[in-house]
């Protein structure tokens, strides 16, 4: 038996021509996964502009309540 470490999948999900995984990097709901892969270029951009915009995960705000 092999006992290979686990290797992260990268999975691209579309609605038609529309990629899902684009809107939830542009919208700060995801980060690019540490990696090659075909699209990791195109996601950097989209991930990089959700910080800049402070969305999702890249938000500054916090509340202290």
């Amino acid at each position: 038996m092999c006992s290979a470490p686990p290797q992260p999948l990268h999975l691209y999900v579309y609605t038609g021509n529309w990629l899902y995984n684009t809107q939830l990097l542009r919208t700060g709901y995801a980060r690019v996964a540490d990696g090659e892969f075909s699209k990791r270029a195109e996601f950097e951009r989209k991930q990089q502009a959700a910080k800049h915009g402070g969305y999702g995960l890249w938000s500054t705000t916090t509340d202290t309540g």
